[in-house]
């Protein structure tokens, strides 16, 4: 096997795993705040 193909196959799944972190940890915050959300509009229907 040659070693520098290795090595620019390891980076390019290092890339794409990168972008798929990236779009998780946005699903994440855009969860949070919904659920933070969520939890306001009870507090004020409960009042």
């Amino acid at each position: 096997m040659n070693v520098l193909q290795d090595v620019r196959e390891l980076q390019e799944t290092r890339k794409e795993h990168e972008l798929r972190l990236a779009k998780l940890e946005k699903l994440m915050e855009a969860s949070i705040l919904d659920t933070q959300q969520l939890k306001l509009e009870m507090r004020l229907c409960k009042s």
